[in-house]
């Protein structure tokens, strides 16, 4: 009986209750104070109090569910942030220094020295064989109008007492050229005149 009684409770609560609410409006104030401690009782006679408060608490979750306000975020902070926070990239293409570009352009004079001493121990061989071959005169200079040609002349002195002499010449780019060129050109010249010299005597 007593589980009769409040199954009836119950569905009185639980249906009659809305559907009067559907159809008759909400209740006067006075009567809804009424229903809401008859509602009290019944729930405490029930026992159901508990389970009630967890279901009304999940209506109104679900109903009003609460949402925390997003923080209003500056655009122009933002982008402002954005180009200062930025990593600044390094470059890598070494910065080219002028001192470096000074000693490679411009030869320093230890190197003209050494330049020079090169050339002078390529000449000398050349030179010393002209003096065996007589060679009385001789010089080495610069030519042309930019100076970018060389000239090398020669004197050999010949005849009774050397009272004569031939003169030789030779023009190129390559210093070392010229000078072969004119130690060539008397070493044939000393061969024909000692040819001529042989067959004169042959002839005699």
């Amino acid at each position: 009986m007593t589980v009769f009684f409040r199954a009836s409770v119950m569905l009185l609560t639980l249906v009659g209750l809305p559907a009067a609410w559907i159809y008759y409006g909400p209740l006067p104030t006075g009567a809804q104070k009424v229903v809401n401690r008859f509602v009290d009782v019944a729930r405490d006679a029930l026992g159901w109090q508990q389970p009630i408060q967890a279901k009304q608490a999940w209506d109104q979750a679900k109903v009003a569910p609460r949402f925390s306000e997003a923080p209003v975020r500056d655009q122009g902070d933002e982008a402002v942030r954005f180009q200062y926070d930025a990593p600044k990239t390094e470059s890598t293409i070494p910065a080219s220094s002028p001192i470096s570009l000074v000693s490679a352009t411009l030869p320093s004079p230890e190197a003209k020295v050494s330049a020079s001493d090169d050339l002078a121990s390529q000449l000398e061989p050349h030179f010393s064989l002209l003096r065996k071959l007589g060679a009385a005169d001789y010089s080495l200079a610069h030519w042309g109008t930019e100076g970018n040609l060389y000239r090398f002349h020669c004197s050999i002195p010949f005849g009774n007492e050397g009272l004569m002499s031939r003169e030789f010449d030779a023009i190129d780019a390559d210093p070392v050229a010229a000078v072969r060129q004119i130690v060539g050109e008397v070493t044939s010249w000393q061969n024909i005149k000692l040819d001529a010299g042989h067959s004169s005597t042959q002839w005699r």
